[in-house]
């Protein structure tokens, strides 16, 4: 009895491991592409532009910042905000890449069936959309 208990279970999870998705994901669509791609470019200069400027107005001889502690502190954040630029900016082009490869297109599909006993092509109209990765 165990055996067989453990055998159903064993199927059970089985099944429901392997299973295809049922909803698919959403894939965004050019000009979402081209949007996210001019935030993240955006913000790329933002983080770059801040981090050029601490470190800066540290390294040009300004005599307000007194204590070593907060110059130190400002070239650490400003060098921060600058690396933090590089992967906007890798983001940017990536998906720049994704909103030009994407295309629509409009076809007709052969698709076999089986029609009294004899196979049988038929054509579907179709949309396709294609992303070139």
């Amino acid at each position: 009895m165990k055996k067989i208990t453990i055998c159903i279970l064993l199927l059970f999870f089985s099944a429901t491991s392997f299973c295809q998705q049922t909803e698919p994901s959403t894939s965004l669509t050019k000009e979402e592409y081209l949007k996210k791609s001019k935030a993240q470019k955006a913000f790329g200069f933002i983080f770059l532009g801040a981090g050029a400027i601490s470190i800066i107005s540290v390294g040009g001889g300004n005599n307000d910042l007194n204590a070593l502690g907060t110059a130190v502190t400002v070239v650490t954040v400003g060098g921060l905000l600058a690396v933090a630029s590089i992967p906007l900016f890798i983001a940017s082009g990536r998906n720049k890449r994704k909103a030009k490869n994407a295309s629509v297109s409009f076809n007709f599909e052969k698709n076999r069936y089986l029609q009294q006993s004899q196979l049988s092509f038929h054509t579907i109209p179709a949309i396709t959309l294609k992303l070139n990765l």
